[in-house]
């Protein structure tokens, strides 16, 4: 399911997949040159997607979406045109861990 997220943001929903296939989902959409034609001009675009997996990055849809946008900011940090997966793991109630 993909539903706009907010302003050039998009969420791509993968169902009963893992996250280490959600990033192949996402590097296989983020080619690292592609231009958009807008118009008689060319326009560079950029695709730039952090990936979280429920439930190891959160258990509600606010937590892993949170995670995920935290990924994707890495992602547009490290230049653009790349995928960055979510390093922040939700805490654990039986350790209390991350």
């Amino acid at each position: 399911m993909v539903c706009r997220y907010g302003g050039d943001e998009f969420a791509i929903i993968v169902p009963e997949t893992t996250g280490e296939n959600a990033m192949r989902v996402a590097e296989k959409n983020t080619p690292p040159d592609r231009k958009l034609r807008v118009s008689r001009s060319a326009a560079a675009v950029t695709i730039s997607c952090g990936v979280a997996d429920f439930p190891a990055h959160g258990t509600t849809r606010d937590e892993s979406s949170g995670r995920g946008r935290h990924a994707l900011y890495l992602a547009k940090q490290a230049g653009r045109n790349r995928v960055k997966a979510s390093s922040i793991k939700r805490e654990s109630s039986a350790t209390g861990t991350r």
